[in-house]
């Protein structure tokens, strides 16, 4: 009987905090989206002066978020993608993953009234989810609350975070993140030399036929960020997973847990394809639009 009140009592206390969890992925939302209006505008003004509103994806800008999310502690210290909870993780990239929403593109002349739809969308998933736990039977196996809560990973005393702590944590992914969807919307690619079926390591940063040495220059000198991530990062990524700009279902908050934070796509040399043609018409045959 003890034992019995004692499990209850506990599994009480997970419930609470699965639900204080919930509640604060909903102010989650909203700090990001407060940061990503107040810093984003500027890497588009300095990346892409003349943006155009119909090629971004607007499932692009939800990634974003995700930085904000990883933030958010269910219990302990602030933490980062690296530190949470399998069934946690689980939860961010299943119940809680936003609608991909293929129709939509974000509006970089307008970026206030997409911000304002990605959070719109977040909220509405965080808020179903909730919903949908709750009325489910405990051991309903989409919706029920035993899968949440197994392992204790809710057990512990909650934690509360500012906007301030998630600035902080998310502020230079975040930013990197913007500059490569700028690039990507302008067509940026990575290009990189194959010699004797290997790769050199020389990695181009161009935009059609043009090397752009000077965009690594600006995001190195007024961003702080090295350009060996900008060169080497998407070559990494595109190795790593086999396919052109790969996005992780949460983004972390330390680009050295994962190179595909800033992503371009990635065009190889081949001296049997290139001969004759131009690089563009090379990457083309790569499937690259140039």
């Amino acid at each position: 009987y003890q034992t019995n009140q004692f499990y209850s009592r506990y599994g009480l206390v997970a419930i609470q905090n699965y639900n204080s969890y919930m509640n604060s992925l909903n102010t989650a939302v909203a700090f990001a989206t407060s940061i990503m209006a107040l810093e984003i505008p500027q890497v588009i003004t300095d990346f892409y002066p003349k943006p155009q509103d119909n090629i971004t994806p607007i499932k692009d800008l939800n990634a974003i978020i995700t930085f904000g999310l990883s933030v958010v502690p269910f219990t302990g210290a602030l933490g980062k993608v690296s530190t949470i909870a399998t069934g946690v993780s689980g939860l961010l990239t299943g119940r809680l993953k936003a609608p991909e929403a293929p129709d939509l593109f974000v509006k970089w002349s307008e970026l206030g009234v997409s911000l304002a739809a990605a959070a719109k969308a977040y909220q509405s998933t965080i808020s179903t989810s909730l919903q949908n736990t709750l009325d489910a039977k405990i051991d309903d196996k989409d919706n029920g609350i035993n899968a949440l809560l197994t392992g204790g990973q809710f057990l512990g005393v909650s934690q509360n975070f500012t906007q301030a702590d998630m600035q902080a944590k998310m502020s230079t992914n975040m930013k990197l993140r913007a500059i490569a969807l700028a690039l990507q919307a302008q067509k940026a690619f990575i290009y990189r030399n194959k010699v004797g079926g290997t790769y050199d390591g020389n990695c181009h940063l161009r935009i059609g036929e043009e090397e752009r040495p000077d965009i690594l220059t600006l995001i190195g000198k007024k961003y702080g960020i090295s350009g060996k991530i900008i060169q080497e990062g998407p070559s990494n990524c595109f190795d790593k997973h086999g396919v052109q700009l790969y996005t992780p279902d949460i983004l972390p908050l330390d680009a050295k847990d994962d190179s595909c934070i800033f992503n371009l796509n990635v065009c190889t040399f081949n001296p049997d394809t290139f001969s004759g043609r131009t690089i563009q018409e090379n990457c083309n045959l790569q499937g690259i639009s140039t």
